[in-house]
């Protein structure tokens, strides 16, 4: 194109900030005249009370809907998304989901996101620990000057650690806490308490 020319989109192109928005408005849409409400905790969480109680979990373009004849509603969306149905639950966002609908329970498991963290980290072969941190132990915020530059990447580390806590380990969260204060100049000491932790 010669010159100056200004084009104007009249629809959502891939790529572009406001996609996510526009996509949430559109499915919010959709749910809402089906006689959904996003739930006060969380907007992603939409809940129909009217008739047979219904819910539907969004992340992103996965969908996860709880509730009874659940066929017809499916087969709406399917057509009017062009989405696939994957059968009932097995996994979401790394978690294993495991039903016992004899005891209608439903358990939450992060072994396989552990199992991949220890092999990232080269710990395949560690022996587990009754704590997450060392009862007697301190940790200093400059450590003992021993700054790793070329050990593991702390921040990443740490962060896929909160990872953890956020969904299924709230047990290592305070030790997850404890190890964030050192995210700007962590330690061989940091990093070994880190891999203690996991």
């Amino acid at each position: 194109m010669k010159g100056e020319v200004c084009l104007k989109l009249t629809k959502s192109l891939y790529g572009l900030k406001q996609i996510p928005r526009n996509w949430y408005l559109r499915i919010k849409r959709f749910f809402t005249e089906a006689g959904f409400c996003p739930s006060a905790a969380d907007p992603c969480f939409l809940i129909k009370t009217g008739g047979e109680p219904c819910f539907v979990f969004l992340h992103i373009d996965d969908l996860v809907i709880g509730g009874q004849n659940l066929h017809m509603f499916k087969k709406k969306i399917i057509s009017t998304f062009k989405m696939k149905d994957l059968g009932e639950l097995k996994y979401v966002l790394g978690m294993k989901v495991t039903r016992n609908r004899s005891m209608r329970t439903i358990s939450l498991s992060q072994e396989l996101y552990v199992d991949n963290l220890l092999k990232d980290f080269g710990m395949q072969d560690c022996k587990p620990a009754s704590t997450p941190l060392v009862p007697s132990s301190r940790l200093d915020p400059i450590g003992n000057g021993d700054v790793n530059p070329a050990g593991i990447n702390y921040r990443r580390a740490v962060g896929l650690l909160n990872y953890l806590v956020s969904c299924t380990r709230p047990n290592i969260a305070f030790a997850a806490s404890c190890l964030a204060q050192f995210l700007n100049a962590p330690s061989i000491e940091h990093e070994n308490a880190f891999k203690h932790v996991l």
